[in-house]
C-alpha cells in the first residue's frame, strides 16, 4: 500500500496487486463517513489480488462525495471536483488507465457517493459498486451530521442531490451492483446482494 498526496494535496492511497489484469483496470474506492481505509478491508483486498486490480482510494474527510464545498474536507474545491479534477488525471498518467477503464467502488457514504458519481458520468464511470450505501444521506441532516448542514441550507436541497435523482432516464452506467448488510435477531450480519 503506497499513500500519497496527489494533485491537489490531499491524502490518497495507491494499492497495486502483485499482478495487474491484462486490461488494466482501476478501481476508485470512495470511503465511508467513519474515514475507513483499504488496510480496513482485508476481505477487499483479496479480491483486488485475485482479479488483479489497482486501486486508488483518495480520502476527503466526511465531504458526502458530493459537488458541495466540505470546510472540513477543502475551502476551495469539492470531492466530486477532486476526483474528477485531481484523481481522474492522476490514475491516467501514473497508471496509464482512463475511462471507461476506471470502475467505482464505495462504502456507506461512498457508496452513495459512486453510485453519484456514476449516474452524474455514467461515460467516464460505466462500472459501479455500491456497498451498504448511505442514499438518503439528507435524512442525517437533523440527526447530528455535522458537514451536511455545512454544505445544504435544508434537508430537501440535500434530497434534491441524492444519488437516486442523478440518474438520466437514457444515460446511466451500464454495469451497476449494490448490497446491503441487514441485521438478524441474533445481532449477526447477513449480506444481502442486489444487481
Amino acid at each position: 500500500m503506497d499513500r500519497r498526496k496527489p494533485w491537489g494535496g490531499h491524502p490518497c492511497e495507491i494499492y497495486l496487486p502483485p499482478q495487474r489484469n491484462q486490461y488494466g483496470y482501476v478501481a476508485i474506492y470512495l470511503h465511508g463517513v467513519h474515514l475507513n481505509r483499504l488496510n480496513d478491508k482485508p476481505a477487499f483486498m483479496d479480491e483486488f489480488d485475485r482479479h488483479g486490480l489497482a486501486v486508488v482510494a483518495p480520502q476527503t474527510k466526511r465531504s458526502w462525495w458530493t459537488d458541495k464545498i466540505c470546510l472540513e474536507f477543502d475551502r476551495g474545491i469539492s470531492a466530486q471536483r477532486h476526483v474528477m479534477e485531481n484523481i481522474l488525471p492522476f490514475v491516467e498518467s501514473r497508471l496509464g488507465t482512463k475511462p471507461p477503464r476506471i470502475g467505482l467502488l464505495g462504502t456507506s457514504m461512498g457508496g452513495q457517493g459512486a453510485l453519484r458519481l456514476s449516474y452524474k458520468f455514467p461515460q467516464r464511470f460505466p462500472v459501479v459498486a455500491a456497498i451498504s450505501p448511505a442514499i438518503d444521506f439528507h435524512l442525517r441532516y437533523n440527526e447530528g451530521d455535522e458537514t451536511i448542514p455545512q454544505m445544504y441550507p435544508d434537508p430537501e436541497a440535500a434530497r434534491q442531490d441524492t444519488a437516486i435523482l442523478h440518474v438520466h432516464p437514457l444515460n446511466w452506467p451500464r454495469h451497476q451492483f449494490f448490497a446491503a448488510i441487514r441485521r438478524t435477531i441474533g445481532g449477526g450480519k447477513v449480506p444481502t446482494a442486489c444487481g
